[in-house]
Formats: structure tokens, sequence, C-alpha cells
């Protein structure tokens, strides 16, 4: 038997202790996106806004934060 649970759900179940993101992706004819939200209930908000404005194969991809810390600012030039 498979069980299919939500990412957050699986994490729980084994004890990681660890801030999840969400990655949007999108396409249109000539381009693919790739968003980044810190919520599922914003990560699906922007996935249905974008559905609407006629983008396609859009899809969610949870993922972990490694150690919930936000991503290092760029070198400055």
């Amino acid at each position: 038997m498979i069980l299919s649970l939500p990412a957050k759900a699986v994490y729980a179940v084994f004890g990681v202790d660890s801030a999840m993101i969400y990655f949007i992706l999108a396409r249109d004819g000539t381009s693919q996106i790739v968003l980044k939200r810190d919520s599922e209930d914003a990560a699906e908000k922007k996935a249905r806004e974008l559905k609407d404005m006629g983008w396609f194969d859009v899809e969610i991809r949870p993922e972990m934060d490694p150690g919930g810390k936000p991503p290092a600012p760029p070198p400055s030039l």
C-alpha cells in the first residue's frame, strides 16, 4: 500500500524540524518561471493566479529549507 501524505506531514512524522519553502513552476508559450513562497497558502494562491493569467503546467513543489535560514545576499560588485 502506498501512502500519499503532504510533505509537511512526512517531515513531521520523521521528526524533521525545518521550515518548508514552496516553489511554483509554470510555463507559457515561450518561457518558464520559478517562484518561491514561504507558505503553502501563498503558493496555492500564486498558482491559481498564474493559471488565471494563462500559464500552464503550473506545479507546486514543497522543499525543506535547510536550517530555516534566509539565502545569503548576492556578492557586491
